[in-house]
Parts: C-alpha cells; structure tokens; sequence
C-alpha cells in the first residue's frame, strides 16, 4: 500500500511538473495571432494614430505592393490600382520578426516572436488573396515545408525561409543613390559620386523619409504626411520619379 502511495504520489507530481512547463511556455510563446481587417475599419482605428515621431515605416517592397506598418498594423498598398487593398492587424502589436513575403507579393510566412534562442516562434502562413491566417508551428523545427499549400511553394525561396531578408530593396540594379543630409535636412541624388539635385518634393520631410523602396530605377515609393511638415497621423504612400523631381502617384492612407 505504501509503494502505491508513493507510486500514485509520483504520477501526480509528474503531470502538475507537466502542466507548469505548458503554462510557462503558453505564457512565453504568446501566439499574437494577426487578423484581417475590412480597410476602412483599419483607417478609423488609424485616424488618430501618433507617436513621438511619424511612426510608420515601409518594411516589405515586392513586385507590384509596397507594405507599411505602425504598432499593430501592417498595410498593404496596390501601386498598379493604387489603392491601399489589404489590412492586418496583430493582437500584440507588430513583431519586427521573420517575414518571408512570397515572389508575387500575395502570400507570407511570418513568425510573430523569438523564442529564447532568438528563433523564429508562432508561425503563420498568410494568404492576402484570400484574406485567411493560419498558424503552422510553434517553433521552427516543427515547421514543414508541407504546411504550404503546393501550388504556390515555388514563390517561396524555400532552402533560407527563415533568412530572408525582404527588407532589401526590390530593384537592386539602380544606377543612382539618395543621401539624406542631416545639416540641411536636405535628399540629395547622385548617379555614381555625381551629384545631380535635390529631390525639393521631399523639402521638410526630415527624417521621416529615412525608408524608402526603389519600384524602378528612376521611381521611389515613400510614406510622407499629406502635408509638408510634421502632421502626425495624416499620411500617405506616394511614387516620385526621383529624376523630375515631382510625385506620381499618392494615396492617402487618412485625411482630417
């Protein structure tokens, strides 16, 4: 009887140590799931957005889509109709973690958090045509490649998946390059070590145009406040062809 005990005494003791490590973990490895939003729903909830500075930033150039995000949004912006066409938003706020963005600009694998080996934890796969979420793994040795739908495995650089880094440039063959002068807040282009001009349209922008995605090797897409100077809360995505000098293309993500 008293080995029972001690037998049954053990069992317990086994499965509360269990459920402490899934409660830790669950705690640890929170799952920041992201869900589509209608994108006027996202625009109300954006209307008032501000932070100490402009807080938006473009993070994800690819084909014919430039993304933006601030705190739990990510945005995503049609220049081909130029319209602002899918909306996201994360329940913690927005992990700069692993994104691997598909060739095409319409699917993504996205971890939300670093587990405690900085690697990439809770990941999704994303599908923007179809406006649907859904979590592949916890950690990245419990991830398969199997988990993407076949059809559209080839958009993805599958051997490095984890290792992309799509926050390079799209169009890497530029010929010119755009320095921001601090002592004149000033955008200056230089093709090689010569200097050509300023870029005047993006006059007392400051530093909120310190990221931005080449389109084609004369057009940049930038995020910038519908008006000039620092209008908080108020911007939009715009092209400019960087060798006249002018913006063309805008789409305001809000208005007053």
């Amino acid at each position: 009887m008293k080995n029972f005990l001690i037998y049954i005494t053990l069992i317990l003791l086994s499965i509360s140590l269990v459920s402490c490590d899934n409660v830790d973990k669950g705690d640890y490895l929170n799952v920041n799931k992201p869900v589509f939003l209608k994108i006027e729903d996202a625009k109300q909830e954006l209307q008032g957005a501000v932070f100490g500075s402009h807080g938006w930033s473009i993070v994800y150039p690819v084909e014919s889509y430039i993304d933006a995000r601030f705190g739990s949004y990510w945005l995503r912006y049609d220049i081909n109709t130029n319209k602002i066409d899918r909306a996201l938003k994360f329940e913690d706020g927005f992990w700069d973690t692993i994104t691997n963005l598909s060739k095409s600009g319409n699917y993504a694998i996205k971890s939300t958090l670093y587990d405690e080996e900085n690697e990439p934890a809770n990941i999704f796969f994303i599908d923007f045509k179809n406006e649907e979420v859904v979590f592949l793994a916890y950690a990245v040795e419990e991830f398969k490649i199997e988990d993407i739908p076949e059809d559209i495995r080839s958009e993805f650089e599958l051997e490095n998946i984890f290792t992309s880094n799509i926050n390079e440039p799209y169009f890497e063959r530029v010929e010119y390059d755009i320095q921001y002068i601090f002592e004149s807040s000033s955008f200056i282009v230089y093709e090689g070590e010569e200097i050509l001009h300023e870029l005047t349209v993006l006059e007392d922008q400051g530093i909120l145009m310190n990221n931005f995605v080449w389109i084609d090797e004369k057009t940049i897409g930038v995020l910038m406040p519908i008006e000039n100077g620092f209008d908080l809360g108020y911007y939009k995505f715009a092209l400019i062809d960087i060798i006249e000098d002018r913006i063309i293309q805008e789409c305001p993500i809000n208005r007053r």
